[in-house]
Formats: C-alpha cells, structure tokens, sequence
C-alpha cells in the first residue's frame, strides 16, 4: 500500500475520537444519534454484510464492499443521501506496530458547502486504544454552513471487542464499516450529526478512496 509511515491527525478528527474515546457512557444521550447501540445479533443487511458484530479480525479486507465504484488514484469521494462530494490530493497513513495496526487519511477540498474535510480510520488490535477495534467515517464543513464560526461535523464511529461485538457511538452501518484492499478503501453506513452542529451532513453514505 501507497502510505505514508508517520500518523497526522486533524483536530476534528482527534476532537471525535477522543468524544467517544475516553468514556463511552458519557456519549449516551437522549439526542438522535447520541446513543449507544449494542449490537450483538448476526442479522445481515440488504448488502449481505453483517450489520453487527463478527466482522474483520484483520487491518485489510478480502474485497471492497459491493455496488461501491472504486476512485482513481489519490482521489476520494462520498456520496451522503446521493449528494457526491470529490476530494484529490489523497495521502493515507499506516501505522503497523507490535498490537496495532492504522490506515487513516485526512482531506480537505472545495465542495458546495465551502471548504470541507473528510476523514477516515481503521484500526485494529489489543494495543490499540480504548477498543480493539476502531471505525471512523468524518465530514466536518469548515467554518460552518450558514457562515458561522463553528465547524459543522457529522460521522459514524463505532468500537469492537476481540470477541466481535461491536458499540456504534454516533451513526450505523455494516460491519465492518470501513474495507480497505491494498490501495484502495470502501465505506458505507450513515452519518449522524455531533452536538454543537447546526447543519450537519447527515444520511446514509458511500465512499471510495485510493492511496494513489
């Protein structure tokens, strides 16, 4: 894989990690898309994908999720509720560790909302973190949509156990979330505004990227 070796992350995207990251209970609230859902069952969505625990046990997939069109090289793209947005320039980061493993990336572009982001990570392993297992799918519109200051973000994120449980803190979506085969990544799911957004991109997703 095409990757940079040394992690970079933006401060929305480490802001969002660290929400959930620190005190999964605190995230729970009774505002939509706040709960945290245990999903425990193996129902499978319209995909044939499993929409809850048992996904991946690995950083890499076997194939990207279907009816996804991969990108080109060194681009990305999300397609929120059927809206597209492009990104280029895209540069992943892997970090491969005794107990961990990442991919992430980071991109910003000119979009019909103004100056947006979009990130994304995949973690795996006991040295992780907080979880076993990470997914993040970020939107963040700079600056807001209405010419506030305010950044206006939406995401989905989940955490897993070794034993394949998965807890989804902010939005839903497949397990797993994120595919990521060589240069290339998938995702899909649906994203759900953070506290404080007051217009943020919400619906369901599907993106593509490549690492060039």
């Amino acid at each position: 894989m095409a990757f940079k070796s040394l992690i970079t992350v933006s401060t929305t995207l480490a802001t969002a990690l660290l929400l959930v990251g620190c005190s999964p209970e605190s995230a729970s609230t009774d505002e939509p898309g706040q709960a945290i859902e245990e999903t425990e069952s193996t129902e499978t969505n319209a995909n044939g994908e499993s929409a809850t625990g048992g996904g991946l046990d690995s950083l890499e997939a076997d194939s990207l999720h279907d009816a996804v069109e991969p990108a080109a090289a060194g681009t990305a793209y999300i397609e929120i509720a059927g809206e597209r947005l492009d990104f280029a320039g895209v540069e992943c980061t892997a970090d491969e560790r005794e107990g961990a493993e990442t991919v992430q990336f980071i991109v910003q572009g000119d979009t019909a909302y103004g100056r947006t982001e979009l990130s994304l990570r995949r973690g795996i392993g006991p040295d992780l973190g907080f979880n076993y297992e990470e997914e993040l799918v970020q939107v963040t519109h700079i600056g807001g949509t209405g010419g506030r200051e305010l950044n206006d973000i939406s995401n989905a994120q989940n955490g897993g156990d070794e034993d394949g449980s998965t807890e989804w803190f902010r939005g839903d979506g497949p397990d797993p979330m994120i595919r990521i085969v060589g240069s290339d990544i998938s995702a899909r799911g649906t994203l759900a505004g953070l506290p404080g957004a007051e217009n943020p991109h919400e619906g369901e997703f599907v993106l593509a990227a490549n690492c060039g």
